[in-house]
């Protein structure tokens, strides 16, 4: 019962962080044709994916599921109540691969959100409700033909625009590049837009799903205007790096840590007054010693 209900909390804590607030479904004809590997959640910890790969075509989705165990027969595309009548040509039984693993065919409506799975229990002879999410983060950027992610910011930014700063983490390539953080982050109309600095001036456009970003040099470094497509999840970008004897694409992720979230700090009230203070003490007598002159 504990592993019942840890898995169900996991299960509801990612949908939570990377759905609601990030990720959107995405259907068959939002993906490249082709075939992929992908990460899967499972609401049940006995009913674990080890492995899936997806497969587009035409507008259709497909995924071949390994699992960890060898307790159930087959599957059903839907609720378990809807599967004890249902025809055995509706099921997707498993099959052995070479690793002696049960693997299993499974129809896949939409990506970033659950979707209803019965699972048949070869030992005790019954159906069992589980729901899987299969993430669209994990497939290859120019796999996506839409923009995945959410695009309203403003209640993470407490509905005001403005300037903030976030955390922000690069991985991927060789993993000796880096960014400067924390990033400045602007938001205005729920629109966030992130000034990212680069530890080199070898980066001259970036791209994020079909769009491309020119750099700007800036300090002997390249400095990017760039959207931020989501926070507390990784998005992949592209970089284009002049350090080779060839042009080259990378693929990197970012990620921007909302609970880093900050309003960027203006110059204090108290530094611009006795500014102010010392321009009228250093004007005053130039001032008056013209008055003087003139009279």
């Amino acid at each position: 019962m504990k592993r019942l209900i840890l898995s169900l909390l996991i299960f509801n804590l990612s949908f939570l962080i990377f759905s609601e607030k990030t990720f959107l479904p995405l259907k068959g004809s939002d993906i490249v044709d082709g075939s992929y590997s992908i990460s899967v959640d499972s609401s049940s910890s006995m009913f674990r994916v080890e492995k899936a790969s997806l497969v587009v075509d035409s507008g259709s989705m497909r995924a071949r599921l390994t699992l960890s165990g060898k307790g159930y027969k087959k599957l059903f595309p839907g609720k378990a109540e809807a599967a004890q009548t249902a025809p055995d040509s509706s099921c997707f039984f498993y099959s052995e691969n070479s690793d002696g693993k049960y693997e299993y065919e499974f129809p896949v409506t939409y990506l970033n959100e659950p979707i209803p799975c019965a699972a048949y229990s070869t030992k005790k002879k019954s159906w069992y409700d589980r729901d899987l999410i299969f993430w669209s983060y994990s497939l290859p950027q120019e796999s996506i033909l839409i923009q995945p992610f959410s695009d309203d910011f403003k209640e993470i930014f407490g509905k005001k625009d403005g300037a903030y700063t976030a955390s922000v983490k690069l991985t991927g390539g060789t993993g000796k590049a880096f960014v400067s953080s924390p990033a400045v982050v602007t938001i205005k109309d729920g629109q966030a837009t992130a000034r990212l600095v680069w530890s080199s001036a070898n980066y001259d456009y970036m791209k994020i799903y079909g769009q491309k970003y020119t750099a700007k040099i800036e300090k002997g470094k390249s400095v990017f205007e760039i959207p931020v497509m989501t926070f507390d999840g990784p998005f992949t970008v592209i970089a284009d790096t002049t350090a080779m004897s060839a042009p080259h694409e990378i693929s990197y992720q970012l990620e921007f840590d909302a609970a880093s979230i900050k309003k960027e700090a203006g110059i204090p009230w108290f530094l611009i007054i006795g500014f102010a203070i010392v321009l009228l003490g250093i004007a005053s007598p130039i001032i008056v010693g013209k008055i003087k002159i003139e009279n």
